[in-house]
């Protein structure tokens, strides 16, 4: 396996969250993506392309060769990889897709060929394969700083409510209006045309993400009663549908899914070809 990450220069900072390059043999042949609230451009440079098979329990069957840009996702995915996984990759900001002059409303919920989206970015591919990673990334990064709108400034109010609700994902979307001197309405308004997506959805990923971190890898089954109140969650039957929703699966069968294939990033997860695709009723 080789990983390679790289602090965004200057120019990309408000935008740009991680950037990075990787080489690794698929874990297994199939993985299912949990929402993760940012936005990812990934340059593909394996021979073999990636392949997203659905989207929650609907069928998507979709492969993509080159680079792919996907929008936020408010359902999980179910992808089929390379045999090995060869990219370089930048997180873009939840608020950042108007920088490189994206709607993000036409990107939530999806996975599309980058080139819709910026010139240039499959003639790109053609010399990232050729360099070593850290020139890789140095070359991704000069690439997206040269198609980054100089004139584009993020929203500072929705910059603030979203390192709000990462704070604390159970803050209501009320007092994050407040905090922004905004009414509830014009607070959502704002947070949509900057992420795509609503200050309550957004805050449902975020949430989940923050609760699937803190799950334990190790030792006895957790009672779930007693994280779900640690973790923002009040009602167990709207936890369940959300979790189900956002996973595909129940809460002790993701953790035990999760244990099984070892530590790892918790929005992975691998399955084998005969698991992968029985999102449960």
């Amino acid at each position: 396996m080789g990983y390679l990450e790289r602090e965004p220069p200057a120019p990309l900072r408000a935008s740009v969250s991680r950037l990075w390059w990787l080489r690794m043999q698929s874990p297994q042949r199939f993985e299912r993506i949990v929402p993760i609230p940012a936005m990812h451009l990934i340059v593909n440079l394996a021979p073999e392309p990636y392949r997203v098979i659905a989207r929650g329990r609907t069928s998507v069957d979709q492969t993509l060769e080159a680079a792919f840009l996907s929008g936020m996702q408010l359902e999980y995915l179910l992808n089929e990889n390379p045999p090995v996984v060869h990219h370089v990759g930048a997180a873009i900001h939840p608020w950042a897709a108007g920088a490189f002059g994206i709607d993000p409303a036409a990107v939530v919920d999806r996975v599309q060929p980058a080139a819709t989206f910026l010139t240039g970015i499959d003639v790109l591919r053609t010399s990232l394969a050729q360099v070593d990673p850290a020139e890789a990334i140095a070359r991704y990064a000069s690439f997206l700083t040269d198609l980054r709108d100089p004139q584009w400034t993020p929203d500072h109010r929705v910059v603030a409510a979203i390192g709000g609700m990462d704070a604390d994902p159970g803050v209501p979307i009320r007092e994050l209006a407040g905090r922004a001197r905004m009414s509830p309405k014009g607070f959502a308004e704002a947070f949509r045309r900057a992420t795509g997506v609503t200050p309550k959805r957004f805050s449902a990923v975020l949430r989940h993400q923050a609760f699937l971190a803190e799950l334990p890898d190790e030792g006895d089954l957790p009672k779930w009663s007693e994280l779900m109140r640690t973790g923002g969650y009040y009602d167990q039957p709207h936890f369940i549908h959300e979790f189900r929703r956002l996973t595909g699966m129940t809460p002790t069968a993701y953790l035990e899914h999760r244990r099984r294939y070892g530590h790892g990033e918790p929005s992975f997860l691998p399955f084998d070809e005969d698991g992968a695709f029985s999102p449960s009723p």
